[in-house]
């Protein structure tokens, strides 16, 4: 379908980057045929670190122990049993608290090899390294100031683990998570694009040329 206002349409395709535009062709046109997503990998060299102004809000962090795991799961209704899973692989994580109330999550793994649950492929991580994934925080609790204090929560835990380096997966339509974590310092060093081609599923990598990358100018946690 074509829209009725050209500029408008024009203003929408300058908006997306060129990683948006290849997957939002391949989806629209093959998804009979390829599923595709394009994740960026991100990273931070050092120690989350944020300003006072950022550390706000009456939500309370602390790490997260099989007793949360219920709560965690009626957050966004993800089974039980794969956070039990979680941490009998050896990862660990910090919970979100209103008024006792777990209201969101965030998972890391500082193992050697690390196995995504969504997207169905891995890759190794190096050492002092650490992964974050899988955060969530219930709607009417976002931009309250839970980001940053799960951060540095993930701060004091590489302390004690002797850990120096963060990474994560981003979907490459998902602008709100990227660009948080651009401000906060992550770099992105590569791109993958995880492909199921009928029962078939595959992860092609491809390296990011730092020069060319930009930091979002708006400031927010």
């Amino acid at each position: 379908m074509v829209p009725n206002n050209i500029g408008a349409f024009t203003q929408r395709l300058k908006s997306k980057t060129f990683l948006e535009l290849v997957q939002a062709f391949l989806s629209r046109f093959t998804a009979k045929f390829i599923y595709l997503d394009c994740l960026l990998l991100l990273e931070l060299s050092k120690l989350p670190v944020f300003s006072d102004r950022l550390i706000r809000g009456r939500g309370q962090v602390r790490e997260a122990v099989a007793g949360d795991i219920d709560e965690m799961s009626l957050c966004d209704g993800k089974p039980s049993h794969l956070f039990k899973e979680r941490f009998e692989r050896g990862d660990f994580a910090v919970v979100g608290l209103i008024d006792g109330k777990v209201v969101g999550y965030e998972w890391f793994s500082a193992r050697d090899y690390y196995y995504d649950e969504h997207y169905h492929f891995g890759f190794k991580l190096e050492p002092g390294h650490v992964f974050a994934y899988d955060g969530y925080i219930s709607v009417e609790y976002r931009v309250t100031g839970f980001y940053p204090k799960f951060k540095q929560f993930l701060a004091q835990k590489m302390v004690e683990m002797n850990l120096t380096t963060v990474v994560c997966l981003v979907d490459v339509n998902n602008r709100v998570a990227k660009n948080t974590c651009l401000r906060s310092g992550f770099k992105h060093i590569a791109t993958y694009w995880v492909v199921k081609l009928g029962r078939h599923r595959f992860a092609l990598k491809s390296q990011v040329n730092q020069e060319k990358e930009t930091t979002p100018n708006k400031q927010g946690a």
